[in-house]
């Protein structure tokens, strides 16, 4: 069975300047590739937990900066789904296909 956004975040608190899901919606495949040569990439184990995702290539070939493509927070939809606004104190992200926000402060 597919989890959905509803499943995933009940009961959940939301962050500051963060939105839950308002539309329930399969949740998607995180993109697992580069967006500067479209190779698989994958979590670096040695930082695993240190803060986030620190990305390398699958194959470890080196050269650039590793990078996903953005995608929701939520419910991992693409770019094109996204919206992104600035505020005097955050930056927030809003997907068209759950209805969550994620947003970051700014200043502070």
């Amino acid at each position: 069975m597919t989890e959905t956004t509803f499943s995933k975040y009940a009961g959940k608190r939301p962050g500051n300047y963060c939105d839950l899901p308002k539309i329930d919606v399969p949740i998607l495949d995180v993109p697992d590739v580069c967006i500067t040569c479209s190779s698989p990439v994958t979590v670096n184990p040695k930082w695993k937990g240190h803060g986030g995702d620190y990305l390398i290539h699958a194959d470890g070939s080196t050269g650039h900066y590793v990078e996903r493509p953005e995608y929701c927070t939520y419910c991992h939809a693409s770019a094109d789904h996204l919206t992104v606004s600035y505020q005097a104190w955050a930056t927030v992200t809003t997907c068209s296909r759950c209805g969550g926000r994620n947003g970051f402060p700014l200043g502070d």
